[in-house]
């Protein structure tokens, strides 16, 4: 008996190839699938650069609550405002700027690093520089009040070190190009 499509106990389908065509000259090759970078180094980033604003804000009141329990209140028992009474150490005024402008730039510079926007990486970087500096304040006191033998004794290396670590790490996250491809791809269509 005849099959049209071979034999009966052995029915084989053969499909024709697709030829594949050479590329033409002149053009340039069909671009391939790239995938959209992903987010993790600046989405952690982000919530470091957060948890750190946080930080430095809570530790700015705490510095206001401080200064305010040396120096007194700030109104006279008659409710005018003491003048006399009021005095701003330099370390309190440096302490209130420097610790609140860190925390600024950390807060707003993670809400816009999540945002996908540039600024908010820059400031992120600029605030984890500010950290780091303030993490190794108590360094160049120790070692200006007590000499280098005094800081060689102590154990502030270590504190500094674990103050030193989330700034650092926040700095290396905001500034691996990672961060900076996912920021760029925000701003791309979604649709070729």
């Amino acid at each position: 008996m005849n099959y049209p499509y071979g034999h009966a106990g052995n029915p084989q389908h053969i499909y024709p190839q697709v030829p594949v065509y050479p590329q033409r000259p002149g053009y340039p090759p069909p671009p391939g699938y790239q995938p959209r970078p992903g987010g993790g180094t600046a989405i952690t980033a982000g919530i470091l650069a957060l948890i750190g604003g946080v930080q430095h804000t809570i530790s700015t009141v705490f510095a206001l609550l401080d200064w305010r329990d040396r120096h007194g209140p700030l109104t006279a028992r008659d409710g005018s405002i003491a003048s006399t009474r009021v005095r701003l150490d330099t370390v309190y005024a440096v302490w209130f700027g420097g610790v609140g402008l860190i925390a600024f730039l950390l807060v707003l510079g993670a809400v816009l690093l999540l945002c996908r926007k540039q600024t908010g990486r820059v400031m992120v970087i600029l605030g984890a520089v500010l950290a780091l500096f303030v993490a190794a304040l108590p360094i160049f006191g120790v070692g200006a009040l007590g000499g280098i033998d005094a800081l060689a004794d102590s154990d502030l290396a270590m504190v500094v070190a674990i103050g030193a670590g989330p700034p650092l790490l926040t700095l290396i996250l905001a500034a691996w190009s990672s961060t900076g491809r996912w920021i760029a791809a925000g701003r791309l269509p979604r649709y070729p």
